[in-house]
C-alpha cells in the first residue's frame, strides 16, 4: 500500500522583520502620495479662486453694460456714479449701507440685501418694484457683514475679497512694478487674499521680492493665478 507524503515543507508565515519592512514601505509610499497631493490640492483651490474672480469680473462688465459705469468702491465717488447710472434718482444709499473696497463687491453685484436692484428708474433701491436680479450669485455662507470671504477661510482674522477702482478716490490699488501705473487703471481690481487668507504688506504687482511673502499667493483679475507666478 502506497502512502503519500507531503513533498513541500509546511508553508511558513511572515517573520517580524518582513512585516516591519512592509509597514515601513507602506509608510514611505503614503508619505510620497501625501506630499504629491498637497501641491495638486493647492493648485485646484487656486484655480477655483481664479475662476470665481473671473466670474465676478464678468458680472462687473454686465453691470457696466446695464448701467453705463463701473460701480464705485467708496462714498466720495458715489454721487457721480448715481448721476450716471441712475440719472432719475436723487437719493443716496439705503439706510445703513456703506461703501468700502471690502463691501462694494457684495453691494453692487448682489444689490441691497442680495435682492438685486429695482427696475424703477427713479429709485434703484425701491424694494417694492419689479427687480433686476443680482449680477453674481454670492454664496450666503461666505458672507459676513457685507463682505465676501474665500471658501478656504481657516483662520479667525481672515481678509475678504476686495474691489478697487484705481482711478477713483480710493487708495490701496496695486501698482504695476514695470510701468509704475495702477494695474487696470481704467477698469477695476478684484483681489483675493489667497489660500493664507491674508493680504500682507505691499501693493506691488508683481511683488518686488520674496519679502512680501504674504502677498505671493494673492490673486486678482489682472494676474494669471497667484502673484508668485509673475515674480521676476
Amino acid at each position: 500500500m502506497k502512502t503519500t507524503t507531503n513533498r513541500g515543507a509546511a508553508r511558513r508565515g511572515f517573520t517580524l522583520v518582513e512585516l516591519l519592512t512592509v509597514v515601513v514601505i507602506i509608510g514611505i509610499l503614503a508619505g510620497l502620495i501625501t506630499a504629491a497631493a498637497f501641491p495638486v490640492r493647492n493648485w485646484a483651490r487656486q484655480s477655483r479662486i481664479q475662476m470665481e474672480i473671473s466670474e465676478m469680473a464678468t458680472a462687473l462688465e454686465a453691470y457696466r453694460e446695464r448701467f453705463g459705469d463701473y460701480p464705485p468702491d467708496n462714498q466720495d465717488d458715489l454721487a457721480a456714479h448715481l448721476a450716471k447710472a441712475f440719472p432719475k434718482y436723487t437719493g443716496g444709499l439705503p439706510e445703513g449701507a456703506s461703501l468700502t473696497p471690502q463691501t462694494a463687491l457684495v453691494f453692487w453685484l448682489g444689490g441691497p440685501g442680495g435682492n438685486g436692484f429695482s427696475a424703477n428708474p427713479a429709485n434703484p433701491f425701491d424694494g417694492n418694484a419689479s427687480r433686476i436680479g443680482p449680477f453674481f450669485p454670492f454664496d450666503q455662507k461666505r458672507l459676513r457683514e457685507g463682505q465676501y470671504f474665500s471658501e478656504y477661510v481657516n483662520v479667525e482674522q481672515a481678509d475678504p475679497y476686495q474691489y478697487i477702482r484705481p482711478g477713483g478716490n480710493s487708495s490701496g490699488a496695486y501698482v504695476d512694478t514695470v510701468t509704475g501705473m495702477p494695474a487696470n487703471a481704467d477698469s477695476f481690481q478684484i483681489v483675493a487674499p489667497g489660500l493664507d487668507v491674508q493680504y500682507g504688506e505691499g501693493t506691488n504687482f508683481p511683488p518686488t521680492d520674496a519679502s512680501e511673502e504674504a502677498c505671493l499667493d494673492n490673486q486678482s483679475n489682472f494676474s494669471n493665478g497667484p502673484f508668485s507666478r509673475s515674480m521676476p
